[in-house]
């Protein structure tokens, strides 16, 4: 799950708290959240939601999502291979 949102120490982190709950992989685009307090959302962002996310930039998340994908097709085509 990517999330995005305002108001980052609160519903950005409590969003995030609640799919981590649910045992979901969750990723925070630091340029897709914003906070009223500046400080206080790098704050959250830098200690807190790195907790329960990853918490990227968006170049790294790019990368970091084209390899999953990756993964995940090379996966796919190895069962399929294996299926017949």
């Amino acid at each position: 799950v990517v999330l995005a949102g305002l108001k980052t120490a609160q519903g950005v982190l409590a969003t995030c708290q609640a799919l981590a709950d649910e045992g979901l992989l969750v990723y925070v685009v630091r340029e897709c959240v914003a906070d009223s307090d500046e400080a206080r959302g790098r704050a959250v962002l830098d200690h807190v939601l790195c907790q329960y996310a990853d918490v990227l930039n968006a170049e790294a998340f790019r990368e970091q999502i084209s390899q999953e994908l990756m993964m995940d097709m090379f996966i796919a085509f190895k069962i399929a291979k294996r299926a017949g």
